[in-house]
This record gives C-alpha cells, sequence and structure tokens, in this order.
C-alpha cells in the first residue's frame, strides 16, 4: 500500500468513473465470524458510552476505493472506527470492509463530501495502523485528522478511570490526532511545538501570520487556517 500519494488520488477518480460496483466481492464480507452473519447479528454496543463506535451514526451516501483497485461507487455506508469496518447497506443487507482493506472512501454528509485515506498509504507508519484519517486540507500539503474511540473496559462494574470521585465512571474516549504530509510521510502536528517544527523554515513567518489573524495552535478552525496558508506560501 506504500503508493505515491498524488498517482493514488488520480487513479482513485479514475477507476470511479468506471463506475464499478459491486457488494459481493472480496474484500467485502459479512460482518462477524459466522459465513452469514450481518451487522444486525452482532452483540449490541454498550450502553451509555461517551462517545459512538461510529464516526456518525448516520448512514451516508459515499463511494470507497479498496486496497485491491476496485472501486464501490455510490453506496451507502458508515465507519465503525472502534472495531475498524466501513459498512455498506443494501437492500440485500448490511456488510463490511476491513479498513486494512480500504485505501479511501468518501462521505456526502449534508451536501459536504469528505474525504478519508488509509494512514497506512504514508512511509514510516505503523504496519497494523490503518486508521481512515479524514482530509481537512487538500492542497499540496494536506492536513489530517486521525479519530481514534478507545472503549475503557469494565472490571466487576468499575471503570478504571472516573471524571471524579462522584462522577459516573469514563465509558469511551476520543482522541484526534493532527498530520500533515512531508512528501510520502507524515508528520505529527497535534500541539504547538510540533506545528512549529514542521513548518521549518517557515516558522517565524506563520508565528507572525498566526499573531496578526489571532489563530491558535490547537483549535482544527485555527490549524486548517494555518496550513491552508502554509500551503499557499
Amino acid at each position: 500500500m506504500r503508493l505515491i500519494f498524488t498517482l493514488i488520488l488520480i487513479l482513485f477518480f479514475a477507476t470511479a468513473q468506471a463506475q464499478l460496483q459491486s457488494y459481493s466481492t472480496s474484500p467485502l464480507t459479512a460482518y462477524g465470524a459466522g459465513a452469514n452473519m450481518r451487522v444486525i447479528d452482532m452483540p449490541p454496543a454498550p450502553q451509555g458510552l461517551d462517545h459512538s463506535l461510529y464516526l456518525e451514526e448516520e448512514w451516508l451516501p459515499g463511494s470507497i476505493a479498496l486496497e485491491n483497485g476496485r472501486v464501490i461507487k455510490s453506496c451507502t455506508l458508515r465507519y465503525d472506527i472502534v472495531n475498524g469496518f466501513i459498512e455498506v447497506q443494501n437492500d440485500i443487507g448490511v456488510r463490511a470492509a476491513p479498513v486494512k482493506d480500504v485505501a479511501q472512501f468518501s462521505m456526502n454528509q449534508n451536501g459536504r463530501i469528505r474525504w478519508f485515506v488509509n494512514i497506512a498509504e504514508f512511509v514510516g507508519t505503523k504496519e497494523n495502523d490503518h486508521t481512515l484519517m479524514e482530509v481537512l486540507v487538500d492542497k499540496n500539503v494536506k492536513l489530517f485528522r486521525a479519530t481514534k474511540i478507545e472503549v475503557v473496559k469494565s472490571n466487576d462494574g468499575i471503570t478504571s478511570q472516573r471524571r471524579d470521585l462522584l462522577a459516573d465512571p469514563i465509558t469511551s474516549m476520543r482522541k484526534d490526532t493532527y498530520y500533515i504530509n512531508q512528501g510520502e510521510e507524515l508528520v505529527d502536528v497535534s500541539s504547538k511545538p510540533k506545528l512549529l517544527k514542521a513548518f521549518g523554515d517557515q516558522e517565524q513567518v506563520m508565528k507572525s501570520w498566526a499573531k496578526k489573524n489571532k489563530l491558535g495552535f490547537k483549535k482544527e478552525n485555527d490549524l486548517i487556517k494555518l496550513i491552508g496558508h502554509y500551503a499557499d506560501l
């Protein structure tokens, strides 16, 4: 999966134009261990989670580019972050593609196209990490957000973490990590020191521009503006 990022993008849209559709071809499989198991047969999600298992609870229209080159175009999908599947719904039922087999996918939410790419497309990432990152800035320098949801396991009804002594136990935690691409590699820019280091010889220029425009280095909207300007330098 270590392909040149630009080439992947070109191939993705070129293949999509062929309008290939399939809901049964490998690596799309039945969800779960049983050959005929569907999502509705899976054990229900734990109740009262602080965060959903899904990036978005609702089913949304979208397209999927699989790692093997196939494209599932104009399907209905949702991203199960915790279990690592893109679920695909049609009139037959619900099937799923493991995120390790997904190169890219997009979804249309309220008329806005959201685009996601597999972190494994980049050099230097962990071999078993296939997080699907959302593209927040799409220029020669791209800003990505990788979202992970951790379900806190309980032990005899008591979780290992609490908000305070009187509060209910924490049942799940969300972590967003932000990256930019430098060539085929990803650079973590989730903190101010990391972001400034990534700016390299443009650090002072970017610090001055951020101050002039009253931008911080942590909020997502500010990061989008900063990286958008940095890409234009």
